[in-house]
């Protein structure tokens, strides 16, 4: 359940800041990948935080 209301807060900020929702859902999914690879192991905590930091910015500027 904490998964799931991150996944949200991230999504509903980046939908008002930005106001896109395409951006804010695309936000939400990044973060749910992150988030369950890293769950599983697939790769280590500072790349979590390091792809948690970037990956808004990454989205903005394929959006723009």
């Amino acid at each position: 359940m904490f998964m799931i209301g991150n996944l949200i807060s991230q999504g509903i900020l980046v939908i008002f800041s930005i106001t896109s929702a395409l951006l804010g859902y695309l936000e939400m999914t990044h973060h749910f990948l992150i988030d369950y690879l890293q769950c599983k192991a697939m790769f280590n905590l500072l790349i979590d935080k390091i792809l948690h930091i970037f990956s808004p910015f990454i989205l903005v500027c394929l959006y723009t």
